[in-house]
């Protein structure tokens, strides 16, 4: 972009430190001040705690899919959380076997293992 074509130094100089004003504020880098003022919701929350892990004992890894169980139905209870790996212990996609399951209330920890599944050993 020519800024000064033949209208002399002085007029391109100042076209040039307007265009960098409107610029810097078309950026918002004008109001610094302001937009650090205001924070985002991942900024409130600092309040974290390790519950439990997800990697069982076989060594499963990689936590794919989360639910909370929206009601009881055999060994699970409802809020208990449930949690596939998807991975196996050598981190090979898609060979995961095991769902834990968290129960909150009592802090108890339970796996289970996909016997037919693709990654499944016995």
């Amino acid at each position: 972009m020519t800024i000064a074509f033949g209208l002399g130094r002085q007029y391109g100089l100042a076209r040039c430190a307007l265009l960098a004003a409107v610029s810097w504020l078309s950026l918002g880098l004008g109001n610094v001040g302001v937009a650090h003022a205001a924070e985002g919701f991942l900024a409130s929350i600092h309040n974290d705690t390790t519950l439990s892990t997800t990697v069982p004992a076989n060594g499963d890894q990689n936590p794919y899919a989360i639910v909370v169980a929206p009601v009881a139905s055999g060994t699970i209870e409802k809020d208990d959380v449930l949690v596939t790996n998807f991975n196996n212990d050598k981190n090979l996609q898609g060979l995961g076997t095991t769902i834990v399951d968290y129960n909150p209330s009592t802090e108890k920890l339970c796996c289970v293992i996909c016997r037919n599944a693709p990654g499944a050993r016995d």
